[in-house]
Parts: C-alpha cells; sequence; structure tokens
C-alpha cells in the first residue's frame, strides 16, 4: 500500500455555537531549494529541542529554522540510516528517534551524538521477522514498540531487542503473506482504555488487545454498525476513545458510552464530485480539528 506524502490542502472545522471571526493564514514553503532532501513529505515532528524533523523519499531531514541537517543511507557505512525512504519517526523518553523505514527495517537516531543503530527484530523463531518495510511506530508502555509492517504488527521490546510479529500468517512455502498495518495508534495517559492499540490494516479498522493479544476488526462503525468506513486514513486516541478519518468522513468512537458518530461527513465539504478524501487528523482543541484533505 501506499501512504501519500504530502497533505495538500488543510480545512479547519469547529463544531460548536463559536462567533462568526474573519482570520488570516500565512504559508510557508520550504522545498529542495531550500535545503530540503526530496520534496515528497511522508511524516514530520518536532523534538523536545524544537528541531523539526522531516521523512522524506530520500532520508531523513532535521531543521533549526535556518537550514537543513541530512541523514541517509551511505555504502559501506553502519553508522547511516538504512534506508532513505523514511515512513514514520518517534521519540522516546530518553528523546532518540526511532525510524520506520520501508526497505531497510527499524533504525534509532540519538540526535546528540548523531549516531544511528540499525535493529534487527530477533525473534528466536523460524522464519525470521520480515522487518523491512515498516510504516509506523509507537511507544506502549515505555521500553515496547508498536511497528506496523507489511506483513502484520511487531512487537520490539528496546532494552533485550526482542521481538514478536502478531496478526501474521504463512503461506504453503512458510514464507509471511503480506498482511498490511498502517497506523499503530496507543492508549493516551489518563484515558478509559489502557490496553488497547487502534489499527489501520487491510481489513479496515481493528482493536489490539495488548493483554490477550488478541484483534477484532470492523468494517463498520464500531457500536452502531451504521456507517461503512472504507478506508480508515487516520486514528487518533483521545482519553473518551478514539477518533478517526475514513471514507465516510470524520468519526468519533466513545468507549466509555459505548457510542459512535459521525461528526463531519466527507460528502458536506467542498461540491460536485469527487469527493473529498479525509487524510490526516490534527486535534486542536475540544470539537476543534484540522483535517487534511486530498
Amino acid at each position: 500500500m501506499h501512504k501519500s506524502g504530502i497533505i495538500i490542502f488543510l480545512l479547519l472545522v469547529v463544531c460548536g455555537n463559536l462567533p462568526a471571526q474573519k482570520s488570516t493564514a500565512t504559508f510557508g514553503h520550504l522545498t529542495i531549494n531550500d535545503g530540503l532532501s526530496q520534496n515528497s513529505i511522508n511524516c514530520i515532528h518536532q523534538d523536545r529541542h524544537g528541531f523539526m524533523w522531516f521523512g522524506t523519499h530520500d532520508g531523513l531531514n532535521r531543521y533549526d529554522g535556518y537550514q537543513f541537517l541530512h541523514y541517509r543511507s551511505e555504502r559501506n557505512n553502519i553508522n547511516s540510516l538504512s534506508n532513505n525512504y523514511i515512513y514514520d519517526i518517534h521519540e522516546d523518553a530518553e528523546g532518540v528517534l526511532w525510524i520506520a523505514t520501508f526497505g531497510g527495517g527499524l533504525n534509532s537516531l540519538n540526535p546528540t551524538t548523531g549516531e544511528v543503530i540499525r535493529h534487527t527484530m530477533n525473534s528466536g523463531e523460524t522464519p525470521a521477522i520480515p522487518d523491512s518495510r515498516l510504516f509506523s511506530i509507537t511507544e506502549f508502555p515505555e521500553g515496547i514498540l508498536w511497528i506496523g509492517s507489511n506483513e502484520g504488527l511487531i512487537r520490539y521490546d528496546k532494552s533485550p531487542g526482542q521481538a514478536r510479529l502478531f496478526l501474521a500468517s504463512l503461506n504453503e512455502d512458510h514464507i509471511y503473506k503480506d498482511n498490511y498495518v498502517g497506523i499503530v495508534s496507543a492508549p493516551v495517559a489518563g484515558g478509559f482504555d489502557t490496553e488497547h492499540l487502534w489499527l489501520q490494516c487491510d481489513s479496515g479498522l481493528a482493536r489490539f488487545n495488548t493483554k490477550t493479544l488478541t484483534a477484532e476488526y470492523f468494517q463498520r462503525s464500531p457500536f452502531s454498525n451504521t456507517y461503512e468506513l472504507g478506508s480508515v486514513n487516520d486514528i487518533v486516541q483521545t482519553k473518551e476513545g478514539m477518533l478517526m478519518v475514513c471514507t465516510s468522513g470524520l468519526m468519533e468512537v466513545n468507549l466509555m458510552q459505548k457510542t459512535d458518530r459521525l461528526v463531519l461527513s466527507a460528502s458536506s465539504i467542498g461540491s460536485g464530485e469527487p469527493i473529498a478524501v479525509m487524510h490526516k487528523l490534527l486535534v486542536l482543541g475540544k470539537s476543534r480539528y484540522a483535517i487534511g484533505t486530498m
């Protein structure tokens, strides 16, 4: 599957009785002409020091507000990235960046020392875990990485460097089948749900129990069964449950009340055909969202 690199439109949706007010937005652009290694952006992360990190199709870029520092794969240099196609970035409690690459597996980067480590998914099992094509990283609880891969969901314990693959199956030749897991969304601190991951996968939406290590799948809204999900494009966990953007639009799932509702229909954006595809979601505050569409 392909994850689009650039959010090409930003829509601010305000739900609630707020007074109408005029506002202006100022946009700046950073391209290869400014030092960016490549114009297709897969992920953006701001670290604890304020540096901006951009994962591109041609390396990892750090931006300090003035210039770019590039991290790329270098032949015969094991202290470089294993692949230049960067899909996701996660910063842990120690400030180490964990990097999901498509084609090179899992890397970590210490921004202070510049040390890059290429990690292997050691499981002690046969066949070995296919760890090359990775899409997303989250950490839950501290020390345990959950990684979305082309063959399933990987649990990676950072301390011993041990891994285990879930939601995977073997073909008749004893080779893992493709079973795409893209987005992996972990519980938020102080939230109602303390043990489930929400996943974007080939089957649509999945809820994975980190205690029982089992999953349930949904093609329609989880509680009401009213809305068809179609393609799930982004997931954000909240204290009450989770929000997602899918083919139907922006949907809210409340686990405390065991309800779901369509906050904003995709068909209500713009006019005519084709219907806008909601692609990325940013929660700005209570009932306030920024939604990237395509």
